[in-house]
C-alpha cells in the first residue's frame, strides 16, 4: 500500500489576521482613551470653574453681611440730613456709629484686601477691592450706603440701610 504523504499547507487567505485584529483592538483601546480622557478633563474644568464661582459668591455674601453690620451701627441724629463721608484714598469713613459723631465706621482697601473697622467689629477680606461707595437717601435724609467691590474677578453692590435715628440724651440722664 502506498504511502501517503502529510503535509500541512496554510490555508489561503488567513495570513497575518492575527496582527491585524490586534491593531485594530490597539486602535480602538486608544480612541475610547482618548474621548474618556477628553470628558474628564472637560468635567474637571468645569467643577474647577464652579469651585473657584462658589468661593467668590461666598466672599460676595461674607462682604454684604459685614457690610450691612456695620451700617446698622451707624444712627444719625434726627437734625442730620445729609452728610459726605470722609474720604481718602481708598477708604471711607462713615460718623455716628452708634449715635456718636466721632465714632466711625471706616470702609478701607488696600493691596491686601478690604477692611470694614467699626467700634468692637473688624472684618477683614482678603482679595476683594472696594470700588466705590456712596450714601443713599430715603425719605429726604441720608438713609444707608452702597458699597460696590470686586472679588473672584466679579462685581458686586451692596446697599445697607443705617441702624436708625438717635435721639439726643437729654441733661441729667
Amino acid at each position: 500500500m502506498p504511502r501517503r504523504r502529510v503535509t500541512a499547507r496554510p490555508s489561503l487567505g488567513h495570513e497575518g489576521s492575527g496582527l491585524l485584529e490586534a491593531l485594530v483592538a490597539l486602535a480602538l483601546v486608544a480612541a475610547l482613551g482618548s474621548a474618556l480622557s477628553l470628558g474628564a478633563s472637560g468635567g474637571i474644568r468645569s467643577a474647577l470653574a464652579a469651585l473657584t464661582a462658589i468661593r467668590a459668591s461666598a466672599a460676595a455674601l461674607r462682604v454684604d453681611d459685614s457690610l450691612r453690620r456695620a451700617a446698622s451701627l451707624v444712627a444719625m441724629p434726627v437734625w442730620e440730613r445729609a452728610f459726605s463721608p470722609d474720604r481718602d484714598g481708598s477708604s471711607l469713613r462713615l460718623p455716628y456709629a452708634a449715635g456718636e459723631r466721632d465714632a466711625m465706621v471706616d470702609i478701607s482697601s488696600s493691596s491686601g484686601g478690604m477692611v470694614i473697622e467699626a467700634p468692637g467689629f473688624r472684618a477683614e477680606f482678603p482679595g476683594v477691592v472696594l470700588l466705590g461707595a456712596e450714601p443713599f437717601l430715603g425719605e429726604g435724609r441720608a438713609a444707608g450706603i452702597a458699597v460696590e467691590y470686586r472679588t473672584g474677578g466679579r462685581s458686586y453692590r451692596t446697599a445697607a440701610r443705617f441702624g436708625g435715628v438717635s435721639l439726643p440724651a437729654a441733661e441729667g440722664e
